[in-house]
């Protein structure tokens, strides 16, 4: 099977993030304009700051499109994990997933991430959070590792 990328942050993120980055922008080349007519403490500091934003915003984005599982001829990796996140295919017993869907106002932001759990041959479990995503993107993510099982 060929390789695949199957990234894990929803559509309506990447766009929220896109518009940050280009507003952040956008605020830069309005300091360099107001740097270039007048030159005063305000516009040095408003411009650093704004290139400091711009820094974040372009990182976050970076970030944000990187996240996801990558698929290869005989192991996965999950880019959410910063170590051990490289599994064998011959290594995994089987693979399951949680996403809480129940109707809830009390739960919190991060009780709504979508965990993957690896269960390997060795007897150890290792859950991995993806965070928000939809559940058409982790069944997507359990079939194609199952199909390289």
């Amino acid at each position: 099977m060929k390789n695949k990328f199957i990234r894990t942050v929803p559509l309506i993120l990447v766009v929220i993030s896109a518009l940050i980055t280009v507003v952040s922008l956008t605020i830069v080349y309005v300091a360099v304009i107001k740097l270039i007519n007048t030159v005063s403490v305000f516009t040095v500091v408003f411009l650093v700051s704004a290139a400091v934003i711009n820094i974040i915003s372009v990182l976050s984005m970076k970030e944000l499109l990187t996240s996801g599982i990558r698929l290869y001829g005989n192991r996965f990796i999950i880019t959410s994990l910063d170590e051990n996140n490289e599994f064998y295919y011959a290594d995994v017993l089987k693979i399951d997933s949680y996403k809480d869907t129940s109707a809830s106002l009390k739960k919190g932001f991060t009780e709504r991430y979508t965990s993957v759990i690896i269960f390997l041959k060795n007897g150890e479990t290792v859950t991995a959070e993806l965070g928000i995503t939809t559940k058409k993107t982790i069944n997507k993510i359990i079939s194609e590792i199952n199909q390289r099982l």
